[in-house]
């Protein structure tokens, strides 16, 4: 434990410093629910959510470019996923940056949502449109697969500032057991993107690369920490979630009471189809907030449903919110609460 420990916190330090290190491996935490146990501690925390939850505005979005994927990940929702493949249409996109931008303060836009982005031909398109309209950070999450030195090249050019690359193994038989993917192209394609940056002189985008804690990764995660350190800007061991129940990882339960989630309050989520749901996890889009074919983002926002969702879980009624009661979510980010919005 502690040589884990000790190798995530070396692998932060470089470029954030030792404090952001350390914070940002406390979010990381693997979830026992004990701290939460305590109805003192409970009774605390839910006071404080509530006291901070009025005054959050959205400063997140994620922007589902598409919803299909390549990979066939054991862990994930998507590969079973009931939703009609289909690309977010270009005037629905320009319309919710237009709206972020216009009736908000964006601080990050997600351009990845339940698929992978490198599928979108137009995606560094659509990263130079949100640069050209504000300042906020453009983030990518992708499996890596498409990553090609062509396809690199355009990404830096297009002023991403984020990608965030899941690999989940360092061996070639287990990203293939849980993601159906070959591991090398993966790798040669990180590889690619810190070189392509390097050639055009950039500090952006900052590449991080993740494996997801599973039965079948055990025996990897030092040796992915050890592989990447120093190589990428950010080595992130993660806990596998059970995408607001669907995926049978955990079942909250065991991780203590439920507890409020902070994305309600500081994320808004548009599906591929103009839908804004609940979150990123409610990938069959249980819950719909509104749509944009009908309504702005601020309207969404301000709208009765979004009100509704929001006070529920505010007052720590989260058990009456079907697509959030089995979420474990909250549980895996209940740090999140204690950052600055």
């Amino acid at each position: 434990m502690f040589r884990y420990w000790l190798d995530h916190v070396r692998y932060l330090t470089p470029r954030g410093g030792l404090a952001a290190g350390v914070w940002r491996r406390l979010s990381l935490l693997p979830v026992g629910g004990r701290p939460l146990r305590g109805r003192a501690v409970r009774r605390l925390l839910l006071a404080y959510i509530r006291r901070k939850a009025v005054d959050l505005r959205p400063v997140n979005f994620s922007l589902e470019t598409l919803n299909a994927c390549n990979a066939r990940c054991t862990m994930c929702r998507i590969p079973s996923m009931a939703r009609r493949t289909e690309l977010l249409p270009w005037d629905l996109f320009a319309r919710a940056v237009d709206g972020a931008v216009g009736s908000f303060r964006p601080k990050a836009f997600f351009l990845a949502g339940t698929g992978e982005p490198l599928l979108a031909d137009d995606l560094a398109a659509r990263v130079r449109y949100v640069k050209d309209r504000s300042r906020a950070a453009v983030r990518l999450f992708t499996n890596g697969s498409l990553l090609t030195a062509a396809g690199t090249e355009e990404l830096v050019a297009s002023g991403v500032d984020e990608v965030s690359v899941s690999l989940n193994a360092v061996s070639e038989g287990t990203r293939r057991q849980i993601m159906g993917l070959p591991l090398a192209p993966a790798e040669e394609g990180v590889r690619a993107l810190l070189e392509a940056r390097r050639r055009r002189g950039s500090r952006r985008p900052l590449v991080s690369v993740s494996l997801i804690r599973l039965p079948e990764t055990g025996g990897e995660e030092h040796a992915f920490l050890r592989h990447w350190t120093g190589v990428a800007d950010f080595v992130r061991v993660l806990e596998a979630e059970n995408w607001s129940g669907l995926v049978p990882t955990r079942h909250p339960d065991a991780l203590g009471p439920p507890i409020p989630c902070i994305y309600p309050f500081n994320t808004m989520d548009v599906q591929s189809s103009g839908k804004v749901v609940a979150c990123c996890r409610d990938v069959e889009g249980r819950l719909v907030l509104g749509n944009l074919h009908e309504a702005s983002l601020r309207e969404i926002w301000e709208g009765a449903a979004a009100r509704e969702f929001r006070r529920l879980h505010r007052e720590g009624r989260i058990t009456e919110i079907p697509v959030c009661r089995d979420c474990d979510t909250p549980h895996l980010n209940r740090f999140h609460w204690l950052a600055r919005q």
